[in-house]
């Protein structure tokens, strides 16, 4: 599992790791990086939205796409 901290509130979301390392270029590159966040199992990104991070979980987890009018009610 790693954990992901997300937006100024750093909201921590657990991931497992084969599905960010399998659908994310981005995530395999880090984890397999040697740095700190591949040792740790730990990532800050503090300019993505809470919202915007559970769309993308939903997707790597259901293979679906969050409905635009429910995009709309939260954003």
């Amino acid at each position: 599992m790693v954990t992901i901290k997300i937006g100024a509130d750093a909201t921590s979301y657990r991931v497992h790791e084969a599905l960010l390392t399998h659908y994310s270029e981005y995530f395999r590159g880090a984890l397999r990086s040697g740095l700190e966040e591949s040792r740790t199992r730990t990532f800050t990104l503090k300019d993505v939205r809470p919202y915007t991070f559970e769309a993308f979980v939903n997707w790597l987890y259901t293979q679906t796409v969050t409905k635009r009018s429910e995009w709309n009610d939260r954003c």
